[in-house]
Formats: structure tokens, sequence, C-alpha cells
């Protein structure tokens, strides 16, 4: 009883340990996840101001670009403007307005030519070029590969002049710079992202534009991308940003696979820590069993030994009865109780080594157990017999086999308080025989018969709380069978079932 009792308060004492640990190492991680969750949060938000700024930058440059390209647009289409007002002055009129114009010009690639192809004036050309428009060809193919634009002037009825241009070298050069500056914008946006799966959209969030830190094998499927970007919106609500020239797009985004991971990480933590703490349960467990059984064989052949000497002399004193000519039938009964305590010191030897079992006709075994048990018990104790007339064998130790038989109907004999009815059956099927064991006595509430075999535990006022224990030991580990309370109830009585392999 008070080995269940400190097995009970150390098994509670585990488990409540084993809450405390897992809870500690639960509510550590849930915060620092949280706090990871936060800190990847403001960085995507720090990340996405800073692509607003960029994305600023980039409009501000654009702005820049096309009004400085619209500017040299409407001075090309002067410059055209001032020589036809060159070539149509006429004689006398003052034309310097229109002169300075032209040589003002000093960014402004032009070529004035006649309508055969004729260079007649060229302005901010390199020599290069300057020498390669000389022949008509050289000049279609400059014109073409450079896109100068046309600008004709007529200066009388159908004659026209061709003023050709194209932007200037500033013009181009910041032309690249925008280029490369839009160029170099995805993918700063996904190089200085944070390390988290991201998806850049278009306004209807439907096409991705750029992806980062995502399998790239995988977003060539339409679905997996669908799917991804559902999943990206339900976590966290979409960041608007620029994308340039007024457009604008979104960024998607979902926890790293770092902080994923760290979401399973107490999750396996508190596997291995149960996994281990039922492993070690168990061990401790089946070396406290051991210890004990090595108790209990110690115990067993101990008592076994000691059996000895008083049998011995027993032995003497009934050879000595009968040669005092003592009634035969006080003889007989004294030999019988001396028999009967040889196969009790023949048990407790045997606790501890595996017995020699050997095929028994269980019929006879249960009936010659009867013959002696009975007549040793109060005459208020009635035994019925349900044993079938065909013979049913099993190896058994017959020693071992009928001290359970003891066991129980002793016990029955106990719960019955010395009166009542014990009842024995035995019966088979294809492969096992079964012996059934039931009594009429005060049998047992549930609690009773989750403990009836625990060593130690035991309801009578006097008791090791080893018979049931003993038995089970017996039946499960040397006739590898089984033993097992079929039924009890308060009041109505208790039966036990014995399971043991057939020998046809």
């Amino acid at each position: 009883m008070i080995s269940s009792k400190k097995k009970k308060i150390s098994t509670w004492a585990l488990a409540v340990s084993t809450a405390l640990i897992l809870g500690a190492t639960m509510f550590f991680m849930n915060s620092l996840i949280d706090k990871i969750v936060v800190s990847e949060q403001q960085k995507i938000a720090i990340w996405a101001d800073a692509i607003h700024r960029k994305a600023d930058l980039v409009n501000s440059t654009n702005s820049f670009f096309n009004t400085f390209r619209e500017d040299q647009e409407d001075r090309a289409n002067t410059i055209g403007q001032a020589f036809m007002h060159i070539i149509t002055a006429d004689m006398g009129e003052d034309i310097t307005f229109y002169t300075d114009i032209i040589v003002s010009n000093h960014t402004i690639p032009c070529i004035l030519t006649d309508m055969e192809g004729n260079v007649i004036e060229t302005k901010n050309l390199d020599e290069e070029t300057s020498q390669a428009i000389r022949n008509r060809n050289e000049l279609n193919r400059v014109l073409q590969e450079d896109r100068y634009q046309r600008i004709p002037i007529n200066y009388y009825g159908n004659d026209f002049l061709y003023l050709y241009h194209k932007e200037s070298n500033i013009c181009t050069q910041m032309r690249v710079v925008l280029n490369d500056l839009v160029k170099g914008y995805f993918s700063e946006i996904i190089d200085n992202s944070p390390s988290l799966p991201i998806l850049i959209t278009d306004s209807s969030i439907t096409r991705v534009l750029h992806f980062g830190n995502m399998d790239s094998t995988k977003m060539k499927d339409q679905k997996y991308v669908s799917h991804q970007i559902k999943k990206m919106q339900a976590a966290h609500k979409p960041i608007k940003i620029s994308l340039g020239s007024q457009q604008y797009g979104y960024v998607l985004y979902e926890e790293s696979l770092l902080l994923r991971a760290m979401r399973l990480f107490p999750i396996l933590q508190a596997i291995i820590i149960i996994l281990f703490i039922i492993i070690s349960f168990n061990m401790f467990n089946k070396a406290r069993l051991a210890q004990n059984n090595s108790i209990l064989v110690g115990m067993s052949k101990e008592t076994a030994h000691q059996l000895g000497t008083p049998i011995s002399s027993l032995m003497a004193w009934e050879e000595l009865l009968k040669d005092m000519q003592v009634s035969p039938a006080i003889t007989d009964e004294m030999n019988k109780d001396i028999s009967h305590l040889e196969r009790i010191a023949q048990r407790f030897s045997k606790i501890g080594s595996m017995p020699d079992l050997t095929k028994e006709n269980l019929n006879d075994t249960i009936n010659n157990f009867v013959n002696y048990f009975k007549p040793r018990t109060s005459s208020k104790i009635q035994f019925n017999l349900n044993i079938p007339p065909r013979s049913i064998y099993a190896n058994i130790s017959v020693y071992l086999f009928e001290w359970v038989l003891e066991n129980l109907c002793k016990n029955a004999v106990d719960a019955m308080q010395g009166s009542g009815t014990i009842t024995i059956t035995l019966y088979e099927d294809r492969n096992y025989a079964y012996v059934e064991v039931n009594d009429i006595g005060k049998g047992m509430d549930t609690k009773e018969q989750k403990r009836i075999f625990e060593p130690g535990y035991t309801t009578k006022e006097r008791g090791w709380g080893l018979g049931l224990t003993l038995t089970k030991r017996i039946i499960n580990q040397y006739h590898k069978g089984k033993i097992e309370l079929k039924s009890s109830s308060p009041g109505k009585g208790s039966t036990f079932i014995i399971k043991l392999k057939q020998v046809k």
C-alpha cells in the first residue's frame, strides 16, 4: 500500500515537473517567436518605405528626363522654324533673331539637306559622322541607325529642305542612367529584401512581377504561384508600393523558413522530452521490478530452505507415531500434510528459475487439488466442479499450477468469510484451455480491480499482498499463459480466468 502510494506520488510529481518544463519552454519560445515576428514586420515596413523612396527617385528622374526630352523636341522644332524663316525672309529683313537661335544650339545634333539628300549644313556632329554623311548612302544609314527625326521646311512651292535631328548626347546619357535606374529598381527590391519569401505583384495582385527567397523552379508553375499569392494575402496585409510611371503594385510576404522552423521546435522538443520521460519511467519501473523480483526470489528460496528442517522433523515424528501403533487415520492425514508442505517447499524453490513443464491432464490436476483442499476448509464451503468428460491437456508444472489454484481458492474463501460456493470450470476452444474460478463473496469495486495484481496490495488485515502477484508471475511468465479478473461486482462475487495453450 505504502509503495503504491509512493509510486503514485512519484508519477504525479514527474508529470507535474514535465508539464512545468514544457509550459516554461513553450512560453519562452512563443515569446521569442513573437519578438521575431515583430522584428520581421518592422524590417518589411522599413524595406517597403525604402522602396517607396526609391520609387519616388525613379519617378522624379523619369519626370525630369521627359521634361528635358520634350524641351529638346521643342528646341529642335524651333530650330527648324528658324531655318524656314531665314530661307523665306525678304530682302533686307532682319534675321538675326533666327540665326541666333540656330547658333545657340550647342547640344542637339542637326543635319540640313535638300530634297535630293545633299547635305547643306550640320551642327553638333562628331568628325567621323560629318565625314561619313558626305556619301548619300552613308547619310541614310546614319539617319536610320541613330533614329534622326525629320522636320520638313517648305521654302518655295513644292520645294523643301529637311532638318534632321536627334536627342543630344546629354539626353542619351540621361536615358541610359534612367534605364539603369529602372532596371536596378526591381533587382534592388529583391536583393535588399529581408530574408522572407516575397512576391511583388501588379495592382490586381494576380501577376507576379518579381519574387525573392522562393524556389524559382516552382515559380514556373502557375497553380503554385496562385496558391502562394492566396496564402500570403491571408497571412499578412499586402503592402502597396510605387512601380514608377504612376503605376503601383503590392508586396506579399510570409514568415521566414527560420521562423516557421522555430514554431515547430517547441512541439518537437515537447515530443522528445515526453519520449525521454516515458523511456526513463519505463526503465525505472523495470529496474524497480527487477529489484522486487530479486527480493521475492530471495525470500522464496529462503522460505523453501527454512521449511526443510521442520518437514524432516515431521517425517521423523510420523515414523515414530507409526511405530507407536497410532491410528492409521491420523498418520495418513499427517502424511498428506507433510506431502503438502513438501510441495509448498518445492513451489518456493522454483520461484526465480524456469520450471520444467510437462504435458498434464488438467481434469485430473484440478480434481486432485480439490480432493486435497476441500477437507482443509470449512464445511460451509461448497465446491462445484464443471469439468468435461473429455480430457484437456496443457504443458504445466503441477506444483506451481496447484499453487495458483490454492491462492485463488483461499482468496475466495476469505472473500466469502468462510461460507459460500466456489465453482471451478474447465473448458476449451480450438487452441486454448480455460480454467475459471468463481466465488459468491463480497466482490471488488473498479478501483480495487485495477490494483489486485500489484505487489504489496491487499485488503486483508493480515497479508503481504503477494498471492495474486505470484499467481500472475507463475501463469504469465512460467507458463506463457494469461490470468485476469474476468468479472467482479461488490456483493456479487468475482471470477478469475486462466488461459493456457492447449496440447493435443
